[in-house]
């Protein structure tokens, strides 16, 4: 006999004899145990017997302590196959805990789950992963279940290797982001909300074939398929943000601009994400008009700038600062969140960016959308309040060159542009740059 398991040998026979009060007592020795000896075939006998009621327990700590020693036993094992034929016993109780209610006890199964797959590789229970993706799509269940069965799945393909997750994910997962059923749709993003943080930097040739399927579900119909993208959103930025800024970065851009406000407030909760972590600091709540905060937002403003570049910084803080200008009262309340976050003092920012920012307001004017139309006369009208004789000489001449040249829709947002320009302007300024 294995001496670690003779040790605790009585504590185990009690929990044989007298299941209610001595399985939670006979895992806990299990896992204060140190073995340095590997466990035999009789040992394992009669620790299966205590895991497999302890999965079956109603108290949360004796499932997670069962679901950890049904991870571990694989190691503790001199050979795996010994472990083999006790499988059909634990997998059925391992598949009911992976959709347990509490979350740690989900997150422990579906990590014991992969050190199953590496211990004795998938081909020994060949219909798990079906059951997952099955689990994933079922529209009965919970959204509990799909994302415990999520979890499940993404640390089996982690075990199976870099070249399984990308054939699966891209040939079996992905494609259902289009899936008429919002529970298909919602598994799909609760894969993508635990595959980062699962496979780390390795996630990075993923970024490209997942972000569709992201932005697609911050504007579903169906608001629990909204939340779950923007969770995976968060744990992407969080997870690769800084390292694959680059692949990010252009999709936030574009979601600012999205006609789907939807997708425009969720752009700029994972862009403020994404720039609070480049530079070191929070999003702010509030006015964020302390000392503290001004200084906090100097920092990090600095520490963008070195990130980015100074060219990326005036398009992300121009694009940012379009945002605040939006006809939602939702995106613009966001808009100025972050903007309070990473710029300490606006109109010196403004001055900086502004020939970025000009640049993307002439795009907006004369785009023919009139939603974006209004949002970069709005902006340009308060440009103009704020920096007054500094801004128009360099407003002036764009506008009017474009209204001589531009097409139609050109012509229509520059008049739009210009009748904010003067109304945000006084007499004086009017007579001298118009």
């Amino acid at each position: 006999k294995n001496p670690e398991i003779s040790s605790i040998s009585e504590t185990i026979l009690n929990a044989l004899t007298d299941p209610a009060h001595g399985t939670l007592h006979a895992l806990e020795a299990l896992i204060s145990t140190e073995f340095l000896h590997a466990i035999d075939a009789p040992s394992l006998s009669i620790i299966i017997p205590v895991v497999h009621r302890g999965l079956r327990d109603r108290a949360a700590n004796t499932k997670r302590y069962a679901a950890l020693i049904s991870g571990n036993i694989c190691t503790m094992v001199n050979d795996a196959r010994d472990f083999v034929p006790y499988l059909p016993i634990l997998l059925p109780d391992l598949k009911s805990t992976l959709l347990d209610p509490i979350p740690d006890v989900r997150s422990i199964t579906a990590k014991a789950l992969g050190s199953l797959t590496r211990g004795v590789g998938e081909a020994t229970f060949p219909d798990l992963r079906p059951w997952l993706v099955e689990t994933l799509r079922s529209e009965s269940g919970s959204s509990v279940e799909r994302s415990g069965a999520a979890q499940g799945l993404t640390e089996i393909l982690v075990a199976g290797g870099a070249s399984m997750v990308q054939n699966v994910m891209v040939n079996e997962i992905l494609p259902l982001n289009s899936h008429p059923k919002a529970g298909t749709r919602e598994g799909v993003l609760w894969v993508l909300t635990f595959l980062p943080s699962a496979l780390g930097q390795a996630y990075a040739s993923l970024i490209d074939e997942s972000l569709p399927a992201l932005l697609n579900g911050l504007a579903d119909d169906n608001e629990t398929v909204r939340d779950v993208a923007l969770r995976a959103g968060r744990v992407l930025v969080k997870s690769n943000g800084k390292a694959h800024k680059d692949k990010i970065l252009p999709s936030l851009e574009n979601g600012l601009s999205n006609e789907d406000y939807r997708i425009r407030v969720a752009s700029l909760t994972l862009l403020g994400d994404l720039l609070s972590m480049l530079g070191g600091t929070k999003v702010v709540k509030g006015n964020a008009d302390t000392q503290d905060d001004i200084r906090q937002a100097e920092r990090a403003q600095a520490q963008i700038a070195l990130v980015l570049g100074n060219e990326t910084r005036k398009r992300v803080l121009s694009s940012l600062y379009l945002a605040r200008s939006d006809t939602a009262a939702v995106v613009r309340q966001a808009a100025v969140q972050v903007w309070k976050t990473v710029v300490s003092v606006t109109p010196r920012t403004l001055r900086e960016i502004l020939s970025e920012l000009v640049d993307q307001i002439v795009v907006s004017l004369a785009s023919g959308d009139p939603e974006r139309t209004q949002v970069a006369g709005r902006c340009l009208g308060d440009i103009v309040q704020k920096l007054g004789d500094q801004v128009l000489p360099e407003v002036i001449p764009v506008l009017r060159d474009s209204l001589y040249r531009g097409d139609e829709h050109t012509r229509q947002g520059v008049c739009v542009g210009l009748a904010e320009v003067i109304a945000s302007s006084s007499k004086e300024q009017i007579i001298k740059f118009l």
